[in-house]
């Protein structure tokens, strides 16, 4: 809900090594996601026109989405509110009120955890392949990238006789 808020926060980020993208039109969020990936969102549950609960729901509404953990950072303090938000999509409320430094080991933490999680859900335990659905995620969003920017690309494919009997 506030514009130099949002990049007070995202510059804090930044210098701890993050890389980060603002958006303070809410509405906007499914189409900044199809365009790139995110290791975590952060919102706000006061935003222009909506709130972060809506937003939430609007997230969890695409499989793609499903594993990309919501953190609310917000001066709620109403314990109703906050389950409400849970029960609607939302992980993890960090207070407004937090120290800078406590809130960057916060998000820093909640970033690891979600990357070591999305690999256990996305590849292959034993080969460490991506599975089939994330192989095609990314291709489509190669294929994305390929339409705005033009850039070439490459998709190798291997097909190896008699795999079964090496996974054996």
């Amino acid at each position: 809900d506030d514009p130099l808020a949002s990049e007070v926060y995202a510059e804090m980020l930044r210098a701890n090594g993050m890389t980060v993208s603002v958006l303070n039109d809410p509405l906007d969020i499914i189409l900044t996601m199809e365009r790139s990936f995110f290791d975590l969102v952060i919102m706000d549950l006061q935003m222009p026109g909506t709130n972060g609960i809506e937003i939430a729901k609007i997230i969890r509404q695409h499989q793609n989405h499903l594993s990309i953990p919501i953190v609310f950072l917000s001066s709620e303090q109403d314990k109703q509110v906050q389950m409400k938000a849970r029960q609607f999509g939302g992980d993890d409320f960090i207070s407004k009120r937090a120290d800078l430094d406590a809130l960057v080991s916060l998000i820093h933490l909640r970033v690891q955890r979600a990357r070591v999680l999305r690999n256990l859900i996305e590849r292959d335990g034993l080969t460490g392949l991506l599975n089939h659905r994330r192989f095609k995620e990314r291709v489509g969003h190669e294929m994305s990238r390929y339409n705005r920017t033009k850039l070439p690309f490459c998709i190798a494919m291997l097909d190896v006789d008699h795999f079964k009997k090496v996974n054996d």
